[in-house]
């Protein structure tokens, strides 16, 4: 069982205005006999649930399933990304692309791959997205060569910071920060994050890989403090934060 104070963990933050994880403190340094009272606007609830366990149910992440366990092929439990992604002692934030995300990205990448193969653009179109329209073109053994596991861990490590950030805790013009593949290439410069505020939340949120034309958007609650397992931005986990994105990000 888990402790009940790691449920209770909360995380404030004073760099673009006082909050307490993404909800804004309305009222700060309140003195009283035995203490200090910061009013917060809405109630915080706490966390019953690890990043995986949003993953791996998540009808919308089912590529993002498939590619962490690809990354994880021959890896002891102990040490793979899914073990990570359970593990109460991590703090993580993952910038989850949806399914379409993957799809996009997959259809172009075997596209690019069989045209140069000489494969007739028309045929490989066609062939592309028949095989990136399921999870399963991860564990397909004809594309082991191109979507290795190392290939493919390197991808979903891009994804992933190594410290819990929200959206309100993002800087407000593009600033590249460190990733979890930065544990294999040091000089590689991360992912660039950047966040707008409207009042009193984060209106939207962009985060680019330096292999992408464009940055992805993080997709913004309909309502800013939807809770998982139905929001799509500042979920609140055991050990971490996830936010979806509609782009998967390249590292180069």
């Amino acid at each position: 069982s888990v402790s009940a104070l790691l449920r209770l963990t909360n995380f404030p933050s004073t760099g673009n205005g006082a909050w307490l994880n993404n909800i804004p403190i309305v009222s700060v340094n309140q003195e009283a006999a035995n203490g200090v009272i910061h009013k917060t606007e809405f109630v915080m609830t706490p966390p019953s649930r690890y990043l995986w366990d949003r993953i791996n149910a998540d009808p919308d992440m089912t590529y993002l399933k498939a590619a962490i366990q690809r990354a994880d092929s021959g890896v002891a439990a102990s040490s793979s990304i899914q073990g990570y992604l359970q593990n109460i002692g991590a703090n993580f934030t993952v910038f989850a692309p949806t399914n379409a995300a993957f799809q996009t990205t997959l259809t172009g990448a075997i596209y690019q791959a069989l045209v140069s193969l000489g494969v007739p653009p028309a045929t490989a179109l066609a062939q592309a997205q028949a095989l990136a329209s399921t999870p399963a073109v991860f564990s397909n053994p004809l594309l082991y060569g191109a979507l290795t596991a190392q290939t493919v861990k390197g991808i979903v490590v891009y994804h992933v910071l190594g410290t819990r950030a929200f959206t309100n805790n993002l800087p407000t013009t593009q600033t590249f920060v460190p990733t979890l593949l930065n544990s294999a290439v040091p000089a590689h410069p991360g992912v660039g994050l950047q966040a707008t505020f409207g009042v009193p939340f984060v209106t939207s949120a962009t985060v680019k890989g330096v292999g992408n034309a464009t940055a992805a958007n993080i997709i913004i609650n309909a309502s800013p403090l939807t809770p998982d397992p139905a929001g799509t931005s500042d979920q609140h986990f055991l050990n971490g934060t996830i936010h979806k994105i509609d782009q998967v990000l390249l590292p180069q």
